[in-house]
């Protein structure tokens, strides 16, 4: 038990420490900070004004036993600390380095037992130095995003003079749970009710009560919200009349009726000003990334008149089409994919309906997927955070005719979560957003001995970091994966019956795809730079311990499996737009031969090598899709396996035995499940989830456990008013 008479609180500038809570927070806000930087934090501040040396650091971040390039992360971990506290070795405020020997704290710190107090002096020092702290915070992020073409030139500023104008607020409207999470949602045009959509529904809410009616609907009829008509009085949706369909575009009346089809195929819709247009979206590239496509359309409010406003480009997609709100321009966001799947690169842009002339606003890898155009001709959009790649925040930037004249951008929002589907009053003087905060986490369950059921499941991975399962130890007590936990990406083990973790290999880049060598001596996994354009490669660490070696390099691999003694075959893949290459490699030498060559057209593609080498489990992603492609690993020959009544095959890895595959699938709704799947097609269902998203699973060695990949997450809506 912590001694109550031991200061728990330690002020230093605008920051402050909570040693209980193990929190960063500026001005009472949480500052996102990993494990290892905070720890470093502490050690610095318990011995501020004296020298920490970096041996002193080592032996308290990484026990004796743990192999890691300790200069290497140790300089990771303080670049991140300072990040988060605002400073840079070249500009140090707080943390003095002393070359070769280590690091100081040089402010004065204050200690406080407890945090009473802290409100009411948070709330105080916020009301005097918001407009600084906000120019601060602009400044920081506008330079960290220099890829805007014409943009972010310098910083964003804002007077530190006192200013009458009410500080920006945000308020939560709704407050769903991880079982249940909003999928859409608008503010209504008067600024009077907010519509919503989740799994058990579509709702109206009175803002001001608070007050929520349930808008009824057909049975069966599951509708995503999409937007207001500027009547107030009608809502527009997206639907799929059957699970392997279409989304197509719905007019529903609020205070309850019959809905009215607009469209047979369309999404991410949005209605101009005057309510007598849509511009919408069409051609998914895949499931899990609607509301984005491949074309971009308008149409009028009755479906009639519809015609494509920008043409598609290969590895482009669409995404955030928004009205002017004099109807006579739309901006969107075109994602241009690079040589990477996971790799792209944003562009703002405005189209013309007359000339149909489009411009680019700004772009860069940080602009995200959504915009708001404002009357008073700001265009509101998220942007991601450079320091925490898994938020985005709002800001807005104020249109002009020429881009030369036009200001520089101000974030209008601050704060963990990705912010999306982004919609305003008739008036510009609220606004409404989602605000989504999702999470991988590890599952274990037990399988019957007629592998159709499953039984005990448990969340093994029980913090709030990411998580993803990869394979087990040989003798199947321990589960090897991948967390988040120091900031990027490290293997650890996780045994069954413990309740720590032990790391395996930690270092600065993210350590993914841990896979056995054939013998089972091994652990071959994929460390991947932060430059995401950057050759990737492939080391091998022995279980037993010793150093990691380099095994290869090679551009865009994302994935690797090996077979089984005694097959030697070990592969990995290369994936391209156009592409993917799996190639045959020795895990001893490096050397690697091409083995198979698949055109993908830019849409993922996920495959399982069996455990006796001989075949692959090939799933080339389309919506509609039950087929997993068998090639055969010696001739190249195929056969088809017909996953029966299921669509949306996503992903499939091998039981230990090889004779069977589990198997994720994702319906038109984002509906997954878990299936246990026999070489003859036949199947059963192992789990399913409605509401969050099933990734993956990876049978033990005797085949009588699972380890599952699960994202969960919860959203909800959030206004913005004084802006």
């Amino acid at each position: 038990m912590a001694d109550p008479d031991q200061p728990r609180i330690i002020r230093f500038g605008s920051f402050e420490v909570d040693k209980r809570t193990g929190e960063l927070r500026k001005y009472g806000s949480r500052v996102k900070l990993q494990q290892q930087p905070l720890q470093i934090l502490l050690v610095l501040l318990q011995r501020s004004g004296d020298i920490v040396t970096r041996e002193e650091l080592r032996q308290q971040l990484w026990p004796k036993d743990t192999f890691v390039d300790f200069d290497h992360s140790l300089n990771a971990a303080v670049k991140r600390l300072r990040e988060a506290i605002g400073e840079s070795a070249d500009n140090p405020v707080f943390i003095e380095t002393l070359a070769r020997r280590g690091y100081r704290f040089t402010v004065p710190i204050e200690e406080a037992k407890n945090g009473a107090g802290i409100g009411a002096a948070v709330a105080e020092k916020r009301a005097q130095d918001r407009p600084r702290r906000w120019a601060l915070v602009g400044m920081s992020v506008v330079v960290a995003a220099a890829a805007l073409v014409w943009v972010a030139r310098t910083s964003v500023t804002r007077s530190s003079a006192p200013s009458s104008k009410p500080a920006i607020a945000e308020r939560k409207l709704t407050a769903n749970s991880a079982e249940n999470p909003i999928d859409g949602a608008a503010i209504s045009p008067d600024g009077t009710y907010l519509a919503y959509s989740d799994s058990t529904g579509l709702y109206l809410r009175l803002i001001r009560s608070g007050e929520i009616h349930k808008i009824a609907l057909p049975n069966g009829f599951s509708a995503h919200l999409e937007g207001w008509l500027p009547d107030g009085a009608h809502v527009l949706v997206s639907h799929a009349e059957r699970p392997d369909g279409t989304l197509g575009l719905w007019n529903v009346p609020i205070v309850g009726g019959t809905p009215r089809k607009i469209l047979e195929d369309g999404w991410g819709a949005s209605i101009s000003p005057d309510g007598t247009r849509i511009a919408f979206l069409r051609g998914a590239p895949d499931f899990r990334f609607q509301p984005w496509g491949r074309q971009f359309w308008i149409a009028h409010l009755d479906g009639s008149d519809a015609r494509e406003l920008a043409r598609p480009v290969p590895d482009e997609i669409f995404v955030a089409p928004a009205w002017s709100r004099d109807g006579r321009h739309l901006a969107y966001i075109r994602v241009h994919r690079g040589s990477d799947y996971s790799m792209s690169v944003n562009s703002v842009e405005l189209n013309d309906l007359q000339s149909l002339q489009p411009r680019v606003l700004f772009s860069g890898t940080g602009v995200a997927d959504s915009l708001c155009w404002l009357p008073d001709d700001r265009l509101v959009y998220n942007l991601q955070e450079v320091q925490s790649p898994q938020d985005s925040n709002l800001w807005a930037l104020q249109l002009r005719e020429s881009p030369q004249n036009s200001s520089d951008p101000v974030r209008l929002t601050g704060g963990a979560g990705w912010i999306t589907d982004i919609s305003a009053t008739a008036d510009g003087n609220a606004l409404e957003f989602l605000r989504k905060s999702w999470q991988s986490h590890v599952l274990i369950s037990n399988l019957t001995s007629d592998g159709k059921q499953l039984l005990a499941t448990r969340q093994l991975t029980l913090d709030e970091n990411n998580s993803m399962p990869f394979t087990w130890t040989p003798d199947g007590k321990a589960i090897i994966f991948s967390t988040d936990r120091n900031g990027t990406f490290d293997l650890f083990t996780h045994a069954l019956d413990q309740s720590l973790l032990e790391p395996l290999v930690i270092a600065p880049d993210n350590q993914f795809v841990a896979r056995l060598n054939p013998a089972g001596t091994e652990l071959l996994y994929q460390s991947i730079p932060p430059d995401m354009d950057a050759p990737r490669s492939i080391f091998s660490i022995p279980l037993a311990g010793g150093a990691p070696r380099l095994v290869l390099r090679d551009k865009h691999i994302v994935n690797l499996q090996c077979a089984q003694l005694p097959s030697t075959l070990c592969v990995y893949g290369v994936s391209t737009p156009s592409k993917d290459s799996i190639r045959r490699f020795d895990a001893s030498t490096g050397e690697s031969s091409p083995l198979i060559e698949i055109p993908t057209q830019g849409l993922p593609l996920n495959w399982s090598l069996s455990p006796n080498g001989s075949q692959l489990a090939i799933i080339p992603y389309r919506p509609e899709q039950n087929i997993i492609q068998l090639r055969s690993t010696s001739d190249n020959t195929n056969h088809d396996l017909v996953v029966r009544g299921r669509v949306g095959v996503v992903t499939a890895d091998w039981s230990a035995d090889g004779n069977s595959l589990f198997v994720t699938t994702m319906d038109s709704e984002h509906k997954t499940a878990l299936l246990k799947v026999k070489l003859d097609g036949s199947n059963h269902l192992l789990m399913k989830d409605d509401k969050n998203s099933i990734e993956w699973a990876i049978p033990s060695p005797d085949g009588k456990l699972l380890a599952i990949n699960k994202y969960t997450g919860i959203t909800n809506a959030w206004a913005l008013a004084n802006f």
